[in-house]
Order: structure tokens, then sequence, then C-alpha cells
């Protein structure tokens, strides 16, 4: 029995020891897994500083896109007569603003129309841009047409509440060309009252720019109509 014994307590090292040896180690198994969580960590932190770097470098802050003038909602962009373009050859002011009708006088309720030339005698055009009033209550201004010669008109407006029309013509740059004469909008008016209705620039709001923004303007002249 005790020879049992000696051979049960020899044997149980031995069993320790395989039992030892056939357990798996953890530790190298968490300290992989610690690896990989880490590197996760830093890709998400990575992606979100890049993010933010984004956001700030789109992030601007908003800009006013119209002015007030005279009553009038004016664009951002500006008026033909702050367009300088620097060395440009001086040029001679001899370009103006005219109104024509077919006739002198109309009948109340009777629709005419009014047109605006400009007139550059050959020079090179950027822009024009003018202000007319006339008497609200002597007649009525309709939906203006614009001419064919400029491409963009980012003011066009009449109000007839305070009798004023305000255009701004520009010319695209690779468009720009010599101007002789031609018809910046065509007004519908139509009589309200009996008497004369005139029909006149405001001379600080008018300008014809040269190419380089020199203003040619030199006069802008009125119109008066005879209502019956």
């Amino acid at each position: 029995m005790t020879d049992n014994l000696n051979q049960t307590n020899n044997l149980k090292p031995a069993i320790n020891q395989s039992q030892t040896k056939d357990l798996p180690d953890k530790k190298p198994g968490l300290s992989k897994q610690l690896m990989v969580l880490v590197m996760i960590g830093g890709v998400l932190i990575l992606f979100g500083l890049l993010a933010g770097w984004l956001w700030l470098s789109q992030s601007k802050p908003e800009t006013s896109q119209k002015t007030s003038t005279s009553g009038f909602n004016l664009p951002a962009s500006p008026s033909p007569r702050e367009i300088n373009i620097p060395s440009q050859p001086k040029v001679e002011g001899q370009a103006s603003f005219t109104i024509s009708a077919d006739q002198t006088d109309y009948n109340i309720g009777e629709t005419f129309n009014l047109t605006i030339v400009v007139k550059a005698n050959g020079e090179k055009v950027d822009g024009a841009e003018f202000l007319l009033t006339y008497d609200p209550q002597a007649v009525e201004v309709g939906s203006l047409q614009l001419g064919s010669f400029f491409s963009l008109y980012p003011q066009k407006k009449v109000d007839q509440a305070a009798g004023q029309v305000r255009i701004i013509a520009l010319q695209k740059q690779d468009q720009t060309r010599p101007l002789d004469q031609a018809v910046l909008i065509t007004l519908p008016v139509t009589g309200l009252k009996s008497g004369l209705a005139s029909f006149t620039f405001v001379k600080d709001k008018c300008h014809i720019a040269a190419y380089g923004g020199q203003d040619l303007l030199k006069e802008a002249a009125p119109l008066t109509i005879e209502i019956n």
C-alpha cells in the first residue's frame, strides 16, 4: 500500500507538468488584441482630425450680397466706374445717353415706347449705368426690354412707386468690343394724366466705362413728352 502511495505522489508532478504544457498561453493573445484596439483608436483619431481640418478650411464668413443706393438694392459686384485697369491709354469723354420716342405727344391711356441709347463713338466699352427719374403720377412704366450689346445686367429695375429706372449693364471681358451706338433698354410707357411728362437722368448716377474703367460720359440728355 505504501508503494502505491509513493507511485501516486510521483505521478503528480508529471501530471501537473503535462497539464501546464497543454494550457494555452493567454498573455500573447491579449497583447495582440490591445495592439489592434490601439491601432483602431489611432486611425479614428486621425480621421477625426482630418475631418475637422477640412470643415474649418471650407468654412468662410458670409458676405453681404447687396448694398443700398438711392432706394435700390444693388449687387455687391462693382459698377462700371469702379473697374480700373492700370496702364490704359487715356480716352476722351465723348459718350452719351439719349432717350427717343416715335413722337412728342400721346393721349391718356395710350402706350408708347421709350428707347434709351448709349453712344460711344467707336470706343471699347466695359459697361454702362444710369438712374432715370419720372413722375409716377403722370406716366406708368412697364417691364423693360433689354438691348443686345451688353451681355450682363446685374441691375435692371423699374420702381413705379418712386418713379425711377435703375440700370447697370456690363460686358464680359472676352467680349469687349468697340461701340458706336446701341440700344441699352426699351421702356413701355402709358400716359396717366394730361400734361408734360419728363424723363431725366441723374447725372452723378450715370456712367459709361471705357475699357480699363475710364468714364467716357459727356452728356445724358433728358426727354419731355406731352400727354393729351
